[in-house]
C-alpha cells in the first residue's frame, strides 16, 4: 500500500510511510526520549485529540510549529530535537512506539518529521 503523511498541506511537503510488519520487528517506546519536549508536542496536538488520531491528531504545518513555541524557548526546543533525532538514529530498532503520540510507526518516519520541525523552527 503506498500512504503518504502530509507535513504541509500549503508547501505539500509529505512523506511516504514506510510499511513493516510489527509483529518482525524490534520495537522502541520512545516515550522517554520525548519527555523534554512533551509541552511543546502537546501544542501541536490540534487535528484531534492523540488517543483517538495518533499522529495524525498532530499538525506539522509551518503555522502550527510556529503558534507551539509561543511562550517557548525557540533554541531550547530546536536543540532537544536535535538531541531527539540522534538518539532515534543510533537506535538498533526499525521501529518506534509511543504511547503518548499513541503511535507505531518506522524509525526513519518520525526522524523525517522531526527533521521538518527543526527547519520550521524560526
Amino acid at each position: 500500500m503506498d500512504h503518504s503523511f502530509i507535513l504541509d498541506s500549503k508547501t505539500n511537503k509529505k512523506i511516504k510511510w514506510i510499511e513493516f510488519d510489527p509483529h518482525k520487528v524490534d520495537l522502541k517506546n520512545i516515550d522517554e526520549l520525548l519527555l523534554p519536549i512533551a509541552d511543546f508536542y502537546k501544542k501541536l496536538e490540534v487535528n484531534c485529540v492523540v488517543q483517538c488520531c495518533g499522529i495524525d491528531a498532530f499538525s506539522f504545518e509551518k503555522e502550527a510549529i510556529k503558534d507551539a513555541l509561543i511562550n517557548e524557548n525557540k533554541n531550547l526546543i530546536k536543540k532537544e530535537l536535535v538531541l531527539l533525532r540522534g538518539r532515534l538514529s543510533i537506535l538498533d530498532h526499525e521501529a518506534i512506539v509511543s504511547d503518548k503520540l499513541n503511535q507505531l510507526m518506522h524509525k526513519e518516519n518520525f526522524i523525517e518529521i522531526i527533521d521538518h520541525i527543526i527547519t520550521n523552527i524560526e
